[in-house]
């Protein structure tokens, strides 16, 4: 097994921390981009999951390849996706 494959604890906690911080700056990011320009378009998820997996891999130092890495970054993307919208209304 590969290191990048194995789940241990540290992975599972860093991810966690990643999901928190990636979840921050995606928001930031949506919420900036909505405040300006008032409408919301599917092409603004590339971004948000480019930037979630770079906080995320850069915490967790793991690729996608690893199934909590994957999953933290996709639970972070829907963070980011719905909290401006609750946050805007």
């Amino acid at each position: 097994m590969r290191e990048n494959d194995r789940i241990d604890k540290k992975t599972i906690y860093r991810s966690l921390l990643g999901i928190v911080i990636a979840s921050i700056n995606g928001l930031l990011f949506l919420y900036t981009i909505l405040s300006f320009t008032s409408e919301f378009s599917f092409f603004l998820l590339i971004p948000v999951y480019i930037l979630n997996y770079l906080v995320i891999r850069w915490i967790t130092k793991k690729t996608k390849d690893n199934i909590i890495v994957f999953l933290a970054v996709l639970i972070s993307v829907i963070i980011s996706t719905v909290l401006p919208f609750i946050l805007l209304v």
